[in-house]
Formats: C-alpha cells, structure tokens, sequence
C-alpha cells in the first residue's frame, strides 16, 4: 500500500493518511495548489503518471498516465487548470 502523509508540525501526532492506488509506484514530487488555503496537491510518481490529491477529502481525485516515470511537476503560474511533468533525461 502507497499512502501520503499530512503531518502537522504543531501536533506531529495529528497525522492523516491519503491512500494512494498501488500502482502510482513512489512519489518524487509534491506540489501543493498555490492558495493562501490550497485544497489539491500534485504528485509526480515513478508508476508513469501524475495524481491530483484532495487535501480536503484526502482522496485521489483523478490521474494522468504518462508515457515515461515522471520526476517532477509544478503547477502552471495562473491557471490552475494546468500542470507540467517532467521527466529525468539523464541518469539521476
């Protein structure tokens, strides 16, 4: 089983969980939505794909298979709408 933690740095032991489905593979990257109060995270994972998290619902609300391990993933700077992923072109 693949989870996510969310920890609070204030209460470390308040901790929650959002499973992850088994073949997302590892998580390299972690970005949360730029908000003063963000509601999603984008994971780039080495199952080939990228994962929006519901941090409200801790959930995965959607995935995009993608033809290559992603490495890393960013949000685009207005539109919420859109993501990068980007992928190692040398060994890393």
């Amino acid at each position: 089983m693949h989870s996510m933690a969310q920890v609070s740095m204030m209460n470390p032991e308040a901790k929650q969980h959002v499973r992850l489905p088994d073949d997302v593979g590892m998580v390299r990257s972690i970005i949360l939505e730029h908000s003063a109060h963000p509601q999603h995270a984008i994971l780039a994972c080495t199952g080939s794909c990228i994962a929006l998290i519901s941090l409200t619902s801790d959930r995965v609300v959607t995935r995009v298979q993608l033809p290559v391990p992603a490495h890393s993933c960013c949000w685009h700077a207005v539109s919420t709408n859109i993501v990068y992923a980007g992928k190692c072109v040398t060994k890393c």
